[in-house]
């Protein structure tokens, strides 16, 4: 039993694995907030189908913020931590006696 179902996990191959493992020992899955049971075929074809969307949605997000961090790079801006570390030439000048 879980509240909802993208918090078990985003991937469709771990939720098939997940599944056999749970068929093996004789138990459902069970959704509290969506009304999702394993025990039939339409809620296992229901489920499979928002996983395939979870999983889209969570390789999307990857590729958006490997587009953006790639863009910010071509555009000399800093990725990274919050500051940058001082170069070389300003060693005992960095602010906060970073060096």
């Amino acid at each position: 039993m879980v509240y909802k179902v993208d918090r078990l996990t985003r991937s469709l191959a771990d939720f098939a694995k997940l599944i056999e493992l749970f068929d093996v020992h004789g138990v459902s899955f069970v959704s509290v907030t969506q009304s999702f049971n394993t025990s039939s075929s339409m809620g296992r074809l229901t489920l499979n189908v928002l996983l395939s969307f979870a999983q889209f949605e969570r390789e999307l997000i990857g590729e958006r913020v490997r587009d953006k961090i790639a863009a910010s790079k071509r555009k000399g801006l800093w990725v990274g931590v919050s500051r940058p570390p001082c170069s070389a030439a300003a060693v005992g000048r960095c602010p906060g006696g970073r060096d």
